[in-house]
């Protein structure tokens, strides 16, 4: 049931944003926030998903806390790549025929990987705030919620994400590669450092 609530916000929001008939990268820019949730409830999902006592037992079978931690990380941010790119090919696909923004099939296959890459990133930033939010580093579902949505909304409302996606939906590709640039270093340091943490927590 945890992968239910993710799945219908998936769904709906891309449904929403589809339906609006804008252009690929307004689209592609605005299910950016959701790539972000999805990623940050994936890594909080994978990480809870088991109690103390297997976890223990993984932990031996892994190696260290720190290395379970990490693998963990990468499998909420596997299978977040694989909804990011569903939903960057579905943007691209539905809205670049829209009747009210028309998009040349050459221009949409051209930047469909800077799309792609927007969405990348979201998924990224979710894990790197994420990694932070689950057990053993944060045992607490309560202050997991809090935190997780007060780092989210931080997000899109601080300035460099509100230029970033504002120069995207206006069709400028390049902020997608940017993003999808600036995100992977955020998340490896992020997850580094909340492997360290567990280690400490464990």
């Amino acid at each position: 049931m945890r992968w239910v609530p993710p799945a219908l916000l998936v769904l709906v929001w891309a449904g929403l944003v589809i339906a609006s008939g804008g252009s690929p990268w307004s689209a592609a820019g605005s299910q950016f926030m959701l790539m972000a949730t999805v990623g940050c409830w994936l890594t909080v999902a994978v990480g809870n998903v088991d109690d103390a006592p297997h976890r223990e037992l993984l932990v031996a079978a892994a190696g260290s806390a720190a290395r379970l931690h990490t693998s963990r990380a990468l499998a909420a941010a596997t299978i977040g790549g694989v909804v990011a790119v569903a939903t960057a090919l579905l943007a691209a696909v539905a809205t670049g025929c829209a009747p009210q923004q028309p998009c040349p099939p050459f221009k949409l296959a051209a930047d469909t990987p800077s799309l792609v890459a927007l969405e990348i990133a979201g998924v990224l930033v979710g894990v790197a705030i994420g990694t932070f939010l689950h057990r053993p580093v944060v045992g607490h579902l309560g202050v997991t919620t809090l935190v997780a949505v007060a780092s989210l909304i931080a997000l899109i409302v601080v300035e460099p994400t509100r230029d970033l996606l504002g120069r995207f939906g206006r069709g400028d590709a390049t902020a997608g590669y940017l993003a999808v640039a600036l995100a992977v270093p955020v998340a490896a340091v992020a997850v580094a450092a909340a492997s360290r943490l567990a280690v400490r927590r464990t």
